[in-house]
């Protein structure tokens, strides 16, 4: 099949993504064609912007050639609304060429759905209006559960290295609440990527601790950095039931806290006290010998941390003696 020289990129797109070449018609009927039934590949309002509509319009007459408008069989828009909105609704042509994709979009299953929008995202991403840091976002998203690779979703969306994987560990995240057994409360609570990121690390555990670490968080209005010592110590417990203690005893410690996010009173920032007794968990219990650095390249800057914890906890340990002596002569004195 002969194609328009701006159509070579997306018939190459469909090609690869739908493994068929669409059909060429270069007198499509446009009253076939209802705008307003498309794939959703955009946010919606940035469908066919009218100053968009009038500039194609404008090019249009003047002897521009843009890409065909892709359509499937039972003529759901794909791509080129706003190039359509200027051939049907202001220059008022009968008919114009549009690439076909050999699918109907009412028969077609979720999987074959999601290859088709993925059409439209990318060769909108080439040839429409700029798409939106969520477009692309979403673009990738999909890419993603379609099976691209970092490297080709960099390159086909134009997202860094750092944005796609950002968006991976959120499907990650998103695909854990999903199947972990997680309250409803804490479902909403993380509906949303910004939320997510508190539970980034947290994918590495079980089912079951991930959603104990995960209620926890939402009941608390625990954030990632609070989170990062309790999911690393309840991943490395020895035991289910001990894993369950190591939180219950952090939810007994943020009780107050956890009164407060109900109440609906504003959270202070974790406590330095607090921090302390949480990072104690990755240290307290295992073998002493299992926390000499035995890279000899390390040896030196090993021995400047521990001594400088050393000194650090030194000086915690006597502001906390003289804290307690006080209240015991306090308590003596009443």
């Amino acid at each position: 099949m002969v194609y328009l020289p701006q159509d070579v990129q997306n018939v190459a797109i469909v090609q690869e993504l739908l493994g068929a070449a669409p059909i060429f018609n270069p007198t499509y009927p446009l009253a076939r064609i209802d705008l307003d039934r498309r794939a959703q590949i955009r946010v919606t309002g940035h469908y066919a912007p009218p100053d968009m509509v009038e500039r194609y319009a404008n090019q249009m007459s003047n002897g521009a050639h843009f890409p065909s408008p892709i359509i499937t069989l039972d003529d759901v828009v794909v791509d080129g609304n706003t190039r359509l909105g200027a051939e049907k609704v202001i220059l008022d042509l009968d008919s114009a060429p549009v690439l076909t994709l050999p699918f109907k979009w009412d028969e077609a299953d979720d999987k074959l759905r999601a290859k088709i929008t993925l059409v439209g995202q990318l060769a909108n991403a080439q040839n429409g209006n700029p798409s939106t840091v969520e477009e692309l976002q979403d673009t990738a998203r999909r890419m993603l559960d379609l099976g691209y690779d970092e490297n080709s979703i960099r390159v086909r969306v134009g997202l860094s290295q750092s944005d796609v994987r950002a968006i991976k560990r959120d499907m990650e995240v998103q695909r854990k609440l999903a199947s972990a057994p997680v309250a409803q409360d804490t479902k909403e609570k993380f509906s949303t990527p910004k939320a997510r990121k508190a539970l980034a690390q947290a994918c590495s555990l079980t089912a079951e601790r991930f959603a104990q670490v995960a209620d926890l968080a939402a009941d608390a209005d625990l954030g990632q950095k609070a989170l990062k010592p309790l999911i690393e110590t309840v991943f490395t417990a020895a035991s289910d039931d001990v894993a369950k203690g190591l939180v219950e005893s952090e939810r007994r410690a943020n009780a107050q806290r956890i009164s407060d996010v109900r109440s609906g009173k504003s959270q202070p920032r974790v406590p330095g006290s607090s921090m302390l007794r949480r990072f104690s968990g990755v240290v307290r219990g295992k073998d002493p010998l299992a926390l000499v650095e035995k890279n000899p390249a390390k040896y030196a800057e090993h021995m400047e941390v521990v001594t400088d914890l050393l000194d650090i906890l030194t000086k915690v340990c006597a502001e906390q003696q003289k804290l307690i002596d006080a209240q015991g002569s306090q308590q003596q004195a009443a």
